[in-house]
């Protein structure tokens, strides 16, 4: 677009009946979420279960662990690493070898792209979904369906 009166104008204007919308309907054309009541947990939006978002917040008896734990937040846990995935192989019946622990499933997801999605293998996408399986089977040279 040229840099012109008229077009300053016009994106001016654009800008000017952008700012005197009210802020929610503002919000909802730029693609956030409608705010809802209140529900579990004090949430006032929807619930994005691709994100794995949890409606209902942390147990009682997580929330009752919380305070002691946040002391020891500033520290790696390697020396309960072990105890972890013994107990988690124990479980499930697997070898613990065969369990690996990570900080979410981004990493898992990484490292099942790297194993199964390349060259060109196909990984087929439900929507909506958490865009990262994607994003790592493309840059592995999968195809994404």
């Amino acid at each position: 677009m040229d840099l012109s009166r008229r077009n300053f104008l016009r994106v001016g204007g654009i800008g000017l009946a952008a700012s005197a919308l009210p802020l929610p309907a503002f919000a909802q054309r730029c693609g956030e979420p409608p705010r809802m009541p209140s529900g579990p947990g004090g949430v006032s939006y929807p619930i994005l279960l691709n994100g794995n978002e949890n409606p209902y917040g942390p147990l009682p008896k997580v929330k009752a662990a919380m305070p002691e734990t946040l002391a020891l937040a500033n520290r790696y846990p390697d020396a309960k690493y072990d105890k972890l995935v013994a107990t988690v192989a124990k479980t499930h019946k697997v070898k613990p070898e065969q369990v690996h622990v990570a900080c979410g499933s981004t990493e898992i997801l990484k490292m099942a792209a790297d194993e199964f999605a390349s060259g060109g293998a196909r990984l087929v996408v439900p929507h909506p979904t958490f865009e990262a399986i994607a994003h790592y089977t493309r840059a592995e040279h999968g195809t994404v369906i």
